[in-house]
């Protein structure tokens, strides 16, 4: 049996799906809003604010029964500006409520979403390695190095992301994703950030990754992972690909750079890159790329 916690996400949703088409077993989907995620008879949600420890309460007595359980936890309190401005609730999030989180539940093995904001600023020709030091540059950094601590004492993995993009599966939200592929079909302009260069993924690619690492004996799988494509790219080079992809005008992508944009208020990394050889080598992978049409 498979929990996902934070299923109604973009990359939760991707998830779900990914473990109910290659696997056999079933998936409990907490979400915070029953909506936000679609039944199957494989696939039950239950709400539950992970904020809230009787919230948590119901969920270990409700997952009581069930053996051999794999938990995804993706909950989090994750932009980084509101993380800055709000530091005492984000810390809520994304470190006392895991704590509390497993201090309450018995799962066989965890798996939980970090980030590549945990090693602060790298370069164009340097890839983090898993056993890098950390030097985060931003609060949420910081707040995610406390969770993974949390993590590994737990005996879980930690599974650290980088920029994410793609479709949205829910019928109740859009991704930015999605509304870029719209306006780039009515030909409508689109300023994107050629600034801050991630190991970026789609949300399908990603979610096809954690599945079959989450299917990968306990034994094999290293306690910390970076998942992250093989090449450097930015919103800008996204923006060029999704044109490349729909056949659009690559003017309809107007290159911005963040410093100019007064959007962010909170420091990022310009560059942060990650080396996935780990994780090639333990799924036996020789190519991770962004797939533009997921």
């Amino acid at each position: 049996m498979y929990i996902v916690i934070g299923a109604g996400g973009f990359l939760g949703s991707h998830i779900v799906k990914n473990i109910i088409s290659a696997t056999d077993e079933g998936c409990i989907a907490v979400v915070r809003d029953k909506n936000s995620v679609t039944e199957t008879d494989r696939a039950k949600s239950f709400v539950c604010d992970v904020t809230k420890k009787e919230d948590i309460k119901s969920l270990s007595l409700y997952i009581k029964g069930f053996k051999q359980i794999k938990c995804v936890y993706l909950a989090a309190y994750h932009n980084i500006d509101k993380v800055e401005e709000n530091a005492d609730l984000a810390y809520n999030v994304n470190v006392e409520a895991l704590e509390n989180f497993l201090n309450a539940v018995n799962i066989e093995s965890l798996f939980f979403s970090s980030t590549d904001a945990v090693y602060g600023e790298g370069g164009p020709d340097r890839r983090f390695k898993e056993t890098d030091e950390l030097n985060p540059v931003n609060i949420y950094g910081e707040q995610k190095i406390l969770a993974e601590k949390l993590t590994l004492e737990y005996g879980g993995h930690v599974l650290r992301l980088p920029l994410l993009m793609g479709k949205s599966l829910s019928l109740h939200k859009k991704h930015f994703y999605d509304t870029l592929e719209e306006r780039l079909i009515f030909g409508q302009k689109t300023e994107m950030f050629t600034d801050f260069v991630r190991s970026a993924l789609d949300y399908g690619t990603t979610a096809g990754i954690i599945a079959k690492l989450c299917e990968t004996p306990r034994k094999n799988l290293p306690k910390i992972l970076n998942i992250g494509g093989d090449r450097g790219l930015s919103k800008y080079d996204i923006g060029i690909r999704l044109c490349e992809k729909l056949g659009a005008d690559k003017n309809l992508v107007i290159p911005a750079e963040s410093d100019n944009s007064g959007v962010f208020s909170a420091k990022r990394a310009e560059y942060a890159l990650l080396d996935n050889g780990l994780l090639k080598n333990v799924l036996d992978i020789n190519e991770i790329c962004f797939d533009i049409f997921t």
